[in-house]
């Protein structure tokens, strides 16, 4: 089977729904069992939980994925891992496990990253509601104001 799919902008989470969709006729369930690892853990890593080395190395054993595909999107699917880039190498003496965790600081600044702009969005969130609140108080507190002070109609006189 020869996927390429080289397209740099999607992420490793619509590349894991892809080797499930691909070895796993898109049933997280038997992915999982595939795996070792639980089918809530298989759906959080396609709903953009990082998965972990361990379990990267697992997937590119389990499926014989390529690992520079799984990582970056580069390359093809079912690449065989010694066509990877020339700079990245795995041999005999290198586990995947520390081949995946060389990525584990570069997954952190971006997770770190995510963290802090899902913070300030709750915190924009947060003063919106606010806003809308003051907002619905004055415009409240002005159509009471306008009802208690109306102009009295003035005295008819004979």
């Amino acid at each position: 089977m020869n996927e390429n799919l080289d397209n740099h902008s999607n992420t490793i989470h619509q590349r894991i729904a892809q080797i499930v969709k691909h070895f796993a006729a898109d049933n997280n369930s038997l992915a999982a069992k595939n795996l070792g690892v639980s089918e809530g853990t298989i759906r959080s890593y396609r709903n953009g939980t990082t998965p972990k080395a361990d379990v990267l190395e697992k997937i590119v054993r389990t499926y014989d994925v390529n690992a520079m595909w799984l990582l970056t999107g580069v390359g093809e699917m079912c690449a065989p891992n010694q066509s990877m880039a020339d700079n990245v190498r795995i041999s005999g003496d290198t586990s995947l496990v520390e081949f995946f965790k060389q990525f584990d600081p570069l997954l952190q600044q971006r997770d770190d990253k995510l963290l802090r702009q899902a913070e300030e969005i709750g915190r924009l969130r947060e003063q919106l509601e606010q806003a809308r609140h003051t907002i619905e108080r004055l415009e409240a507190g002005k159509n009471v104001s306008t009802t208690h002070h109306a102009p009295k109609p003035a005295p008819v006189v004979p």
